[in-house]
């Protein structure tokens, strides 16, 4: 066995703080149904005051309907607002799963090639040539709610093949 500078990279749900911190995807979705969830009850909340307000319309006049009904318009658009804010924070959520689980593609591919680099034998390192499963990065800034201006993100570029020498 080869020992190298390369080394494999736990998959997120195994890894600690050292390398990227514990990701389960279980908890993720469940936490992203849960925003989900609360969404739809807020609205279905929201929607059944409306009767209610037509009610007190009728039962009541002057000032205090007026009140009373410019209170309900409010509580229904921020019904609205939070709703629409729960949702968003559902889909940020359902990225963060997304690049999750690239993450663990990526990982998986370089612990591939670390096994197969490390395990070769002499005639292998002679004779064979592989390319590492990552041959360059690039840094793109991305922009998103909550995120400082200066947020860089490095894309990682994945060879399309494997190359071998003297064939």
């Amino acid at each position: 066995m080869v020992v190298t500078e390369f080394v494999e990279m736990p998959l997120l749900p195994d890894s600690d703080a050292g390398h990227g911190g514990r990701f389960v995807y279980g908890v993720a979705e469940s936490v992203k149904g849960a925003f989900e969830s609360a969404a739809s009850r807020v609205l279905e909340h929201s929607g059944s005051r409306g009767p209610l307000v037509t009610g007190a319309g009728e039962d009541f006049r002057g000032h205090f309907s007026e009140v009373f009904a410019a209170n309900a318009a409010t509580a229904s658009r921020d019904a609205e607002s939070l709703a629409a804010a729960l949702r968003t924070v559902a889909g940020y959520v359902g990225t963060m799963i997304s690049e999750a689980r690239e993450e663990d593609d990526r990982r998986r591919q370089n612990n591939e090639w670390v096994r197969w680099h490390n395990n070769r034998n002499w005639l292998g390192q002679q004779v064979v040539s592989r390319e590492p499963p990552i041959t360059s990065v690039n840094a793109f800034r991305r922009e998103a709610p909550g995120q400082p201006k200066d947020c860089w993100v490095a894309q990682l570029e994945v060879p399309p093949r494997v190359s071998s020498a003297g064939h």
